[in-house]
Parts: structure tokens; C-alpha cells; sequence
């Protein structure tokens, strides 16, 4: 049986993916959970701390965290499987996505919000892993952040792009060689090798 926690971030992820931050009342989240909306409160305090939850909860820090805690794991390798998981999170998550980035050009302060306990916590926690790479020795000496925004950009384009937009049947493009490619330019840049030469 779910706890109460729980069923309200359920909901809330439900509630947000289908009208948004500005669309979702706490009122709406509560009854979609089966709780009271005192409930939702005394647990989040307010819809800005529950949304910053849910993204905390549904995003990709799990993901990078574990990915950064296997150092004996070669980076090439941790980066690919963490690629493959963030195409698989941004996919599962293209409706709440689609939302917010139009809610996001109607509210100035929500868009900071979204901001903040999105993209940026992601950002944070993949410029710190790149951060202890560089100082590992495992990747030169680049700027870890362009690092991280480089391998968020990649990815968050794409699905943007082919599940957001209608790429798919605009312009389809295999998601897999897509990954791969990226994987390949972020690892080794698009100038021809020696070995290719």
C-alpha cells in the first residue's frame, strides 16, 4: 500500500504532465491522489516544493549519481549507458516536457522555478562528475560545465525535437544511432582520427 507521500507525487506527476505548473491546482493534485489537500500541504508545504520533489524524484540525478559512483567502470562506457537512460527518461517524461516549456514562456517566475529543480539540479550534478573526471585524469581540461551542457544539449535536443515536436515524421531519425553518434563526438570530437587519417 502506497503511503500518502507517495500517492501525492504520483498525482502530481500525473496532474503536471497533463495541464502544467500554472494549470495544476494543489486542490486538483489532492483529490487525483485520494487525499485531502491539508495532506498535500502538511507533506510539501506548497505546489512549488512539490513540483521541485517531483522532478527531484522523476529525474535523471539518480541515474548520473550512479554513473559517477562507478569509477572503476571506464568513463566511455558509464557515459553510453547514462545516454541510453536519459533518452529513455526525457521520452517517458515528453508530455510534462512539452508542457512546462509552454508554461514556461507565459510565467517568467514559473520558468525559474522549472528552472532551478529541472535542468539546473542536472546540470549541477553532471558538472560535478565531469569535475571528477578531470580530476581523475579520465578527461582533459575542459570546462566541466560546457561539458555538461554539451551532453545535456545533445540529448535534450533531440528528443525535444523527435518526441516534443514532430520530428518523428518530419524528420525521423534512429534514436540509437543518434546515441551512439553523440557518445562519439562528446568522447572524441569530429575531426578524423590518426588511425582513420
Amino acid at each position: 500500500m502506497k503511503n500518502a507521500r507517495d500517492k501525492i507525487l504520483n498525482a502530481a506527476l500525473k496532474t503536471f504532465s497533463r495541464n502544467g505548473l500554472s494549470g495544476s491546482s494543489t486542490r486538483a493534485i489532492a483529490k487525483e491522489a485520494g487525499v485531502n489537500e491539508v495532506t498535500l500541504f502538511r507533506h510539501f508545504g506548497n505546489k512549488k516544493n512539490l513540483f521541485a520533489e517531483v522532478i527531484q524524484r522523476y529525474s535523471a540525478i539518480p541515474d548520473i549519481d550512479e554513473a559517477r559512483g562507478a569509477p572503476d567502470e571506464p568513463l566511455p562506457r558509464r557515459l553510453d549507458e547514462l545516454g541510453k537512460r536519459i533518452i529513455a527518461i526525457l521520452d517517458q517524461r515528453k508530455n510534462m516536457i512539452a508542457i512546462l516549456l509552454s508554461d514556461a514562456s507565459k510565467n517568467k517566475a514559473q520558468a525559474k522555478t522549472m528552472l532551478e529543480c529541472g535542468p539546473g539540479q542536472v546540470l549541477a550534478h553532471l558538472t560535478e562528475w565531469f569535475e571528477q573526471e578531470k580530476e581523475r585524469g579520465e578527461m582533459r581540461d575542459l570546462d566541466p560545465e560546457c561539458v555538461a551542457r554539451a551532453f545535456m544539449g545533445m540529448f535534450f535536443m533531440t528528443v525535444l525535437m523527435q518526441k516534443i515536436l514532430p520530428g518523428d515524421s518530419v524528420m525521423p531519425i534512429d534514436l540509437d544511432k543518434a546515441h551512439e553518434t553523440f557518445i562519439d563526438v562528446l568522447l572524441h570530437g569530429i575531426l578524423p582520427r590518426e588511425d582513420e587519417s
